[in-house]
């Protein structure tokens, strides 16, 4: 897991940081000052799962970025101000502490959010140039080309990425099925079935093959 530390005056809690993860071989952890982190943003090249933000009693100059870093990565920002509190609950909240707690709750915050990032909250990949978190409640269905995945958002938005079937099967809810040899849907869009084929909200069409479309079948009766 990558893990990016940046914002205002993390430089004194390096040290610290580095001790708390000392034993974590799995963690890769970057020091980058906002400017980098800004260059970054603007190139769409932010590649980590989580980015940990120090802020002073000062956030306003740091809400831009942050806003953008969610839609990036996994987020934990740093601050002993309350102010920052009303951005992360718009933005859906993933984590907040205290500098003072930094030591006991870091490591868990990470924890956690790793765990949220890989399972169930969001599919996170790389392709076309950039870093992908894609909510997978959005996710409509993928598909393989040649030798390329092509994951269909709810909003018309294609990501292509290197990647086969069986992996991307692997990092998705199982609400996500297999339903042919080039396709796999998010049966939350799942509307009808029909002869080798089911219908998805939108009136997407996605060929069904008949070892897959009895098990799809039942899948559909139980939900």
């Amino acid at each position: 897991m990558d893990i990016i530390v940046s914002g205002y005056r993390w430089e004194k809690s390096k040290a610290q940081i580095e001790e708390m993860f000392r034993e974590r071989r799995d963690y890769r952890i970057h020091y980058w000052d906002i400017e980098e982190v800004r260059k970054r943003l603007r190139k769409k090249s932010l590649a980590c799962d989580i980015c940990v933000i120090f802020t002073g009693s000062t956030v306003g100059y740091l809400l831009k970025e942050m806003e953008q870093i969610y839609n990036c990565c996994q987020l934990i920002v740093v601050s002993d101000t309350y102010d920052i509190l009303p951005f992360l609950y718009k933005q859906g909240h993933d984590y907040w502490i205290s500098q003072s707690k930094l030591e006991s709750e870091l490591p868990e915050a990470v924890e956690l959010l790793g765990e949220q990032g890989t399972n169930q909250r969001y599919f996170i990949c790389t392709g076309q140039g950039k870093r992908w978190r894609i909510p997978l409640s959005k996710i409509y269905y993928a598909e393989i080309r040649g030798r390329k995945l092509k994951i269909h958002d709810a909003e018309g938005v294609v990501v292509t990425i290197n990647s086969s079937i069986a992996e991307f099967i692997k990092k998705v809810p199982e609400n996500f099925q297999k339903v042919h040899a080039s396709y796999v849907v998010n049966t939350d869009y799942l509307r009808a079935m029909d002869s080798g084929e089911c219908v998805l909200e939108g009136g997407v069409r996605i060929p069904v093959s008949r070892e897959r479309g009895k098990e799809l079948n039942a899948f559909f009766q139980e939900r």
